[in-house]
């Protein structure tokens, strides 16, 4: 992913890579969310600079997922399902982002995490 984004009507903190997604859409007026199936106008897209940064700082990585705290802190860890089997572990406060070549997601896990995603 170069350019993650979403539109401003989405309420997920899920982003699309943005250059494949105008290119898929580029004769539409309209667009769809391909996370949640909002439709919106081409000028209602934001890109999410946070994620853009932990994209670029965790380049070569192999971990597919990162676990994001609840300041703003970020570690790769194994997978979702991993993460939830320890119990004594802080997930309380903290999200869980995935990437993808197509997508970069994040489930948020507590509200507070919703402060680093508009």
């Amino acid at each position: 992913m170069s350019i993650p984004a979403r539109s401003v009507r989405c309420v997920h903190a899920g982003c699309f890579d943005l250059e494949p997604f105008i290119m898929q859409q580029n004769e539409n007026s309209l667009y769809e969310c391909h996370i949640c199936r909002t439709i919106f106008q081409l000028n209602e897209i934001e890109i999410d600079y946070f994620v853009g940064k932990v994209l670029r700082e965790t380049t070569g990585n192999q971990a597919t997922e990162m676990l994001l705290e609840a300041n703003g802190d970020y570690r790769p860890i194994e997978s979702e399902l991993n993460s939830r089997k320890r119990p004594n572990d802080e997930n309380a406060n903290q999200c869980v982002a995935s990437s993808s070549v197509a997508t970069a997601k994040c489930r948020l896990m507590s509200d507070r995490c919703s402060a680093f995603f508009p």
